[in-house]
């Protein structure tokens, strides 16, 4: 294949294209492997189902028919029971998530095989990208810088009182925080895919490459978050219009059923979940292909090994 003609300087429009033109030359590739990745993120979910079930009215009533009893003679065994689901669903949740971000970065590798003209088949890609705990790490760092300094703001921010100006203030600088992590270490997993590095290595590699280019990047990042946007609030069309009746049926009509309005709540939350992870197989491609065009860009003149 040939090499992409990409320039040395983030241009916002130029990236953003770059990327469009990566994922329609491995369309069919990217969607497949987000598709697999997007079962994995998709697994925890599953523990929705039975909740679903159980607001049947035959499944409540044998459920405590048949443990009740068992229930009564040990009242400790219940937490216990609760306390192993609790566990296992939280490890399942970690487990999948860094499957599913792994395979999200197979994408990245290809596409910067694409980049640099050295196309590699998905499942060449699959087998080099190793050590899916290491993206999870990652991941799990970003989520908590990004979780301290939203608590730090709003720790200062309630200082200052409630007043709509602060609020709006308190806004704008959260965002701002915000966008400057997420674009800093917005490559990370791309150089864990790349080079085989650890989390930390990664994330400070990623780091030192941003650090003088964070305002393209936020602004790229900005920008396909636009692009993006229209399409999940698609599928949550019908979940806000029913969150909309339900508040109008509450406060304007007598007779109301709680049971009845929550099945349907729970079942339109169970369609926007899905709808929004079909989305999602679409849409992440195009990140993973901007992370591609973006971590090129700024290691174009530097080696890169293992690819």
């Amino acid at each position: 294949m040939t090499q992409l003609n990409l320039a040395t300087s983030l241009n916002v429009g130029e990236v953003i294209f770059s990327a469009f033109q990566v994922y329609k030359s491995r369309f069919w590739t990217f969607i497949g492997t987000a598709l697999q990745a997007n079962i994995w993120f998709f697994v925890p979910n599953l523990f929705w189902l039975p909740l679903l079930a159980l607001t049947q009215p035959a499944i409540i009533f044998l459920l405590f028919v048949f443990l009740s009893p068992l229930l009564a003679n040990n009242s400790s065994f219940s937490y216990i029971i609760l306390g192993i689901m609790a566990i296992f669903m939280i490890f399942l949740g970690f487990f999948c998530s860094a499957k599913g971000l792994r395979l999200q970065s197979v994408i990245s590798r290809l596409a910067y095989g694409e980049l640099i003209g050295q196309t590699e088949t998905k499942q060449i890609a699959i087998r080099e990208v190793k050590g899916f705990w290491r993206f999870w790490i990652a991941q799990f760092y970003i989520s908590l810088e990004l979780l301290g300094f939203s608590i730090f703001i709003s720790r200062i921010a309630s200082l200052f009182g409630s007043d709509l100006s602060f609020v709006i203030i308190e806004l704008i600088i959260s965002f701002l925080v915000q966008m400057w992590i997420i674009a800093k270490y917005f490559i990370s997993d791309v150089a864990i895919a790349l080079q085989n590095i650890t989390a930390g290595e990664s994330l400070k590699y990623s780091r030192e490459l941003s650090k003088k280019h964070i305002f393209d990047i936020s602004l790229i990042l900005f920008i396909t978050t636009l692009i993006t946007l229209p399409a999940y609030l698609i599928p949550c069309m019908p979940l806000l219009t029913q969150l909309i009746l339900l508040w109008q049926k509450s406060t304007l009509t007598s007779d109301f059923n709680w049971y009845i309005e929550l099945i349907k709540l729970i079942t339109f939350i169970a369609l926007a979940i899905i709808g929004a992870m079909i989305v999602h197989i679409f849409t992440i491609p195009l990140w993973q292909s901007l992370k591609a065009v973006i971590c090129h860009k700024l290691v174009e003149n530097r080696p890169i090994s293992n690819i």
